[in-house]
């Protein structure tokens, strides 16, 4: 193991070795969430893949599952699966427990600002991009299929009015024959 890492083992007895220098870069959206959860275990000290369904451990996942939507464009099962929960847990903390927290915990509001504020925006803006290239992709597909569309309709209209050209050459030459 490299003298800048540091191995974790959760609840779930998933080791892992956690980088902790500040400069490395997260790709990986999924590394997003361990990133995260990292984050909150080493400010609240709960671990939130924890199943226990007491007050503290809710409301950390709920911090969790709030950044998880706020910093990852993956969805909430996959959000929802780090922590072994299903994905309407992560609506109903977001809908229930967070205007909770806002509410009646400051300390887990302030935890979840100094998380949201703290991370290098550098980590994320590959995300957004990629995120932009696929809008890209898709827009520029719908834009092929429109052109192909287009160019199916042109041709066809192309073919009728050779049709009719020849109708009105067939019918200027029975004329002229008269």
């Amino acid at each position: 193991m490299k003298n800048n890492a540091v191995k974790i083992e959760r609840y779930n007895s998933v080791s892992y070795v956690k980088r902790n220098h500040p400069a490395i870069k997260i790709k990986k959206q999924e590394d997003r969430l361990e990133y995260l959860l990292d984050r909150i275990y080493e400010e609240t000290g709960i671990d939130c893949t924890n199943p226990i369904s007491k007050r503290e451990y809710c409301y950390a996942r709920t911090v969790y599952f709030k950044l998880g939507i706020a910093l990852t464009a993956l969805s909430y099962e996959k959000i929802a699966g780090k922590c072994q929960k299903h994905h309407a847990t992560v609506i109903h903390s977001i809908n229930n427990l967070w205007p909770e927290i806002e509410i009646h915990r400051k300390d887990l509001v302030e935890i979840y600002d100094r998380i949201l504020n703290n991370i290098d925006e550098q980590q994320f803006i590959k995300a957004q991009i990629l995120k932009k290239d696929l809008e890209i992709k898709k827009l520029n597909e719908t834009i092929k299929n429109i052109k192909d569309e287009i160019n199916t309709e042109y041709f066809s209209l192309q073919q009728k009015l050779v049709n009719i050209k020849k109708a009105a050459y067939n019918v200027s030459s029975l004329l002229d024959m008269k």
